[in-house]
């Protein structure tokens, strides 16, 4: 039959998709393929309808029981019943019945999970039917240094090389890089396959970044996003936790029909918002990352990322779930600077320590009888052994010939003892493989941030990312090409600038680091280590402080600068760097990117404005008398500051940032004299104006960064201890602290469960009457401030 005669009779289309026709014919001419085509293009057509017009039976392995229904379902309904699916979830007696409709060769069509593959008697039952096409779907599960490592799927090549007939291999995914690609070639002993690569560009979906400072500001920006929005949508979360309260707030503060989704929910709930969202009781779904795989909804309108992604395969993976009816859909992420941490505390939390291969070595001997090890689950995650690492050890342990796994159930793991015996090199190779799986997944994470950092269109930076070019002009592409059309590009001298202190410092220091540096912070660590001594210390010192760090992260996502390290990245040129600081006098910069100086005039009265005429006309002096340039002695902004606060000593001087003990030491007389001209010398009644009231919460943020203690901030500051207190749960609610900087989790755990059970608005004295004594009424104020700044809105 014609292959679009047979299009139209098993499917009733018309036309092929792009790479389906080409992915076919090679299949059905016994040609092994490995394709690379975008999500919700059409994958599974590519054996779906080779199934019907071969003679044998078609295998599919994919990872999702979800996936694998969904799909059965769907051939159900298309009156294509000659379809079925093997997984853990049906009872014997169904899996008798389907298991002799295989063996009998009366499916077309089998669905089965890669761990299906360890059992002996299905393989064995496998082995006695014609089998034309072995189909890997979700193929990238195969690569080690993939997004989505599945151990099981190493099991793939042994299955087949020892069936009695060879079938065709079909490898599909979404998501592969170059070297991904030749991780599956590789691991499936495919090398000969024809690569077909429809192309990972969805012309329709549109990438934007809306980008925060606080992660306070979040919520605003989604509440922005979503308004009057009411077609369907997904919104990723990072956490369980953050699923469920997102869901509630949606509904009760937006009106939107929503329910959230995690790994956390049991098998029945999970299926009911699946099939409500399918169904149209929904229409938007707040959920972790375990949400999305098989859900073919083709009017999904909106993917929002309220949190970081983990790598760019898995944001691709997951804004492709939108638009698949090919009409145009928004591809929303917002994202606040600290959202990397979470990611990097949830890569850490998943890291394999030695102490997790010491649990898991003991358990495995306490539980060995006759060579077999049956491990019940509960044991390992008490132990704090979640699933990943459960996973993790025992592909690393089992590619060693250590162990064998036999089995796996939702209460135990069956392994079998290896033909190795362990010794103490062949456990270092475990932990080194360990070691680098983490500092890859870091990388994969850095590639995200610096994506996000990026001036250029944010649709060629991901497709380069994939190996691919951008074919053509998008008129609805994304935010950053929206931004080319609406500013210019202005050469600037700041970014120059920046390289040049990641030059000359002799020793490399992280993002944060290098922006105290520029800014000229009087932090502890600053001083202790001399940066305050480097010609380029203070030379932002009048610009916002998230504003370099915005420059720094620019330079980032264009490649002047990466980083290097996992634990504790730092900075350091690259070649393009280098190039640009020998070459270059400036850089070009969007409009809105350069930092700005930080404004302050309206808040100044005429007395300030007589002030800092005062004070400019003495710098000019000092200027003429050392043949130096003015803003080598302060910056517009120190003396702007000066004039909000109007100090009366030298001990104030000091609270000003650009005004360091030496210049103090230096000018601080004169400036004191100026200053006193226009004031008087009783300024102690007016320390705590507005003005200065937000110089002194800055002052205590940075102390309690650099980790003094409150009785230190109080002695540096001269205010006392309960003032300090007062500004620190300022700062806190005002999201410019977070409480973990403050408090240690220990603390933080006693008082949220003594919240929980008395409510958020209770009386203090009745928090602190049910918490130990060592608790302070200060702590459950912190607590509580932060608290209540999350759930403002």
């Amino acid at each position: 039959m014609e292959l679009k005669a047979a299009l139209k009779k098993y499917f009733n289309f018309e036309q092929f998709r792009a790479g389906q026709r080409e992915v076919i014919e090679y299949v059905l001419n016994k040609q092994d393929v490995l394709a690379v085509m975008p999500t919700g293009q059409g994958k599974s057509l590519c054996y779906q309808l080779p199934a019907f017009m071969l003679s044998g039976t078609t295998l599919v392995i994919s990872p999702l029981v979800a996936l694998m229904k969904d799909q059965v379902d769907s051939l159900w309904a298309k009156n294509l019943d000659q379809v079925t699916l093997i997984n853990s979830q049906i009872d014997f007696i169904d899996y008798q019945e389907r298991m002799t409709g295989i063996s009998q060769g009366n499916y077309k069509l089998v669905y089965i999970a890669p761990e299906r593959l360890r059992n002996s008697r299905f393989i064995e039952q496998l082995s006695r039917i014609k089998l034309d096409l072995l189909v890997i779907d979700e193929a990238h599960c195969l690569s080690q240094w993939g997004h989505d490592f599945r151990p099981d799927y190493l099991n793939i090549k042994d299955f087949y090389q020892n069936l009695n007939y060879r079938p065709t291999i079909l490898a599909l995914t979404a998501t592969a890089t170059p070297m991904v690609q030749q991780d599956i070639l590789h691991y499936l002993d495919i090398p000969r396959a024809k690569l077909i690569n429809s192309g990972s560009d969805r012309p329709n979906l549109y990438m934007e970044i809306i980008r925060v400072d606080k992660e306070k500001d979040k919520l605003p920006a989604l509440r922005e996003t979503l308004k009057n929005q009411r077609d369907n949508g997904i919104i990723y979360a990072a956490t369980r936790k953050d699923s469920e309260w997102l869901s509630v707030w949606l509904a009760r503060h937006l009106g939107i029909k929503t329910a959230c989704y995690h790994a956390g929910l049991n098998k029945d709930e999970r299926s009911r918002v699946q099939e409500d969202f399918l169904g149209g009781k929904i229409n938007t779904v707040v959920a972790t990352n375990a949400f999305g795989m098989g859900i073919d909804k083709p009017n999904i309108r909106f993917v929002i990322h309220y949190c970081l992604p983990a790598s760019l395969e898995a944001y691709y993976q997951e804004i492709g779930r939108a638009g698949r009816d090919n009409l145009p859909s928004r591809c929303t992420l917002i994202y606040a600077a600290k959202d990397k941490q979470l990611q990097e505390w949830i890569i850490d939390n998943d890291v394999i320590k030695r102490d997790d291969l010491v649990v898991f070595w003991r358990a495995l001997k306490e539980y060995m009888q006759n060579g077999t090890s049956v491990i019940p689950i509960y044991h390992l995650e008490e132990h704090n052994l979640n699933e990943t690492k459960q996973r993790l050890l025992v592909s690393m342990l089992e590619r060693r010939q250590l162990i064998k796994l036999a089995d796996k159930d939702q209460d135990n793991l069956i392994l079998e003892a290896g033909v190795v015996k362990a010794t103490p090199d062949i456990m270092k190779e475990v932990m080194a493989e360990a070691e680098e799986r983490i500092n890859f997944r870091k990388e994969k994470l850095n590639a995200v941030v610096n994506w996000i950092n990026g001036s250029s269109c944010r649709r060629e930076i991901l497709l380069n990312y994939f190996g691919e070019q951008k074919q053509f002009k998008h008129d609805n592409c994304c935010d950053a090409c929206d931004r080319a059309k609406r500013l210019n590009l202005v050469e600037s001298t700041l970014p120059i600038e920046v390289l040049k202190c990641v030059k000359i410092l002799t020793r490399n220091v992280g993002r944060s680091k290098l922006a105290d540096i520029l800014k000229g912070s009087k932090a502890k660590d600053i001083i202790s280590f001399s940066y305050d001594k480097v010609p380029c210390y203070g030379q932002m010192s009048s610009f916002n402080r998230n504003k370099i760090m915005r420059l720094i992260d620019s330079l980032l996502g264009d490649g002047y600068l990466m980083q290097q390290g996992s634990e504790y990245p730092v900075l350091m040129l690259t070649e393009k760097g280098k190039n640009a600081l020998e070459n270059k006098k400036t850089l070009p910069v969007w409009e809105d990117a350069a930092p700005q100086q930080e404004k302050t005039a309206g808040l100044i009265d005429d007395t300030g404005m007589k002030i800092i005429s005062e004070l400019k006309n003495y710098r000019l002096k000092l200027s003429q008398q050392e043949q130096k340039p003015p803003y080598v002695y302060f910056h517009d902004r120190v003396l702007e500051e000066i004039a909000l606060m109007q100090p009366s000593s030298n001990a104030q001087l000091l609270l000003i940032n650009g005004m360091g003990e030496k210049k103090v030491a230096a000018h601080g007389q004169d400036i004191l004299n100026i200053v006193a001209k226009y004031t008087g010398t009783d300024q102690q009644a007016n320390i705590d104006s507005t003005a200065t009231k937000e110089i002194l919460l800055n002052k205590v943020k940075e102390l309690c960064r650099s980790g003094y203690s409150i009785e230190n901030i109080a002695q540096e500051t001269g205010r006392a201890v309960s003032t300090v207190e007062t500004y620190l749960e300022q700062l806190v609610s005002e999201g410019k602290l977070e409480l973990a900087e403050l408090l240690s989790w220990e603390v933080r755990k006693q008082i949220y469960l003594v919240i929980e059970k008395f409510g958020l608005m209770s009386q203090l004295k009745i928090i602190k009457d049910n918490l130990p004594e060592d608790i302070s009424y200060h702590y459950i104020k912190l607590v509580r401030s932060a608290l209540l700044r999350r759930y403002e809105v």
